[in-house]
């Protein structure tokens, strides 16, 4: 079942499975990198696109928990900054350690979406940063998400989504990329996607009861096969 996951950055996104060649696999350095990682939250917190991208390699790479890798640059990344700093997104760092040349932290959100849901805040546990010899950033590595938050995510769009374009089509056209399920990385559709989803609020969420029933359908399913490929494994 594929649904619309809102969130950024970190959002944004399944479980990812770490790549070899992080911690363990960097070269090792005595120079504190802890701080460069707060030097990006806070240069995205301000919108300050140029102080994040310095901090980048020329080659860097971002890589999210459903397995995407797209190359940063300057295009994309204000597109996707765009949209995010339109849901009102805001990033702390939590826990961060430093191994070698990799720094691992709880990267968190917050965003206008998520408060309208009364979701609370988005944790991707061992995010990790690997660091070049010339101490810029080459690969963001997005971790491990909150299951429970992401079940709840999915809830919300479904019903929402199934509101949206029964009662305002052509406005939820305008918040998708065609023939694709997810957001324009826009700051109008970020605008959008809130209007729409206070109006949504505000007629009292229909649709939540079938929403919550299709996903618990969905992931007993899920478990269902995940137990029989197990016990096919081990007979």
């Amino acid at each position: 079942m594929k649904t619309q996951a809102i969130l950024i950055t970190a959002a944004s996104a399944a479980l990812l499975a770490l790549l070899a060649g992080c911690p363990g696999a960097s070269e090792a350095t005595d120079e504190d990198l802890v701080p460069k990682v707060h030097q990006l939250v806070d240069a995205l917190n301000a919108g300050d696109f140029d102080a994040a991208l310095a901090l980048f390699s020329d080659d860097a790479h971002w890589e999210f928990p459903d397995k995407q890798d797209f190359t940063v640059e300057r295009r994309s990344f204000a597109r996707a900054w765009s949209l995010d700093r339109a849901l009102g997104v805001r990033l702390a760092l939590e826990d961060c350690t430093q191994q070698d040349r990799t720094v691992t932290c709880t990267l968190i959100e917050n965003n206008d979406w998520l408060a309208l849901h009364g979701l609370g805040e988005w944790r991707a546990r061992n995010t990790q940063f690997v660091f070049d010899e010339q101490g810029r950033i080459r690969r963001m590595i997005f971790g491990e998400r909150d299951e429970e938050l992401f079940k709840d995510l999915r809830i919300v769009w479904i019903a929402f989504e199934s509101w949206a374009t029964k009662e305002h089509p052509r406005e939820f056209e305008k918040l998708m990329v065609p023939g694709e399920r997810r957001l324009r990385w826009t700051a109008e559709a970020g605008e959008l996607l809130m209007k729409l989803g206070r109006e949504w609020v505000e007629a009292g969420r229909p649709g939540m009861d079938a929403a919550r029933e299709k996903v618990e359908k969905y992931l007993d399913e899920r478990r269902r096969r995940e137990k029989a490929a197990g016990d096919d494994e081990t007979s």
